[in-house]
């Protein structure tokens, strides 16, 4: 959500509210640091409330923007559990969003090495979905630094290639 071309979906608000995860947004606090960088706010990195495996993970998501209050001492939160606990004792507010946010996780077999994690990489298999027409593949992992580079293929693009040789 960081120096990203995002594309507006409006589609995306009619996916069933309990088919979509949560994702908690930081508008103050900790300013973010290495090896992270920071969220949208430039403030602690986000925190998902699942991740692929679990029953409750889906790549859409709505936001849900934390607020530390002025006489709250900020710190970095982890886990869904330790930020609703720290809602309910009064640390700040959360106010949900009314977007919907295609963020997809990718998991990744980590071998030791460049190839050994290029072969395991598997991307989620729903990563695409809402882009209509779009096959992708990774293209370059580098787990130190937490980038993936990924290859995207428009079908409608390959079409136009083959008509246009």
């Amino acid at each position: 959500m960081i120096n990203f071309p995002t594309l507006y979906v409006p589609e995306l608000k009619n996916i069933p509210e309990d088919q979509m995860a949560r994702v908690y947004v930081f508008t103050n606090g900790v300013p973010g640091s290495e090896p992270y960088g920071g969220g949208p706010f430039m403030f602690q990195i986000d925190v998902f409330d699942s991740i692929p495996g679990q029953a409750e993970y889906s790549q859409f998501r709505i936001p849900y923007l934390v607020t530390w209050n002025d006489d709250a001492k900020p710190r970095i939160l982890t886990s869904e559990s330790t930020i609703l606990k720290a809602e309910s004792g009064g640390e700040f507010t959360i106010k949900k969003s009314f977007l919907v946010v295609n963020a997809p996780m990718i998991t990744l077999e980590m071998q030791g090495n460049y190839g050994k994690t290029m072969d395991k990489a598997s991307m989620i298999p729903r990563m695409f979905e809402s882009m209509s027409g779009v096959k992708g593949e990774l293209t370059f992992v580098d787990e130190n630094n937490y980038v993936a580079i990924f290859k995207l293929h428009s079908e409608k693009g390959m079409d136009m290639m083959r008509m246009n040789p």
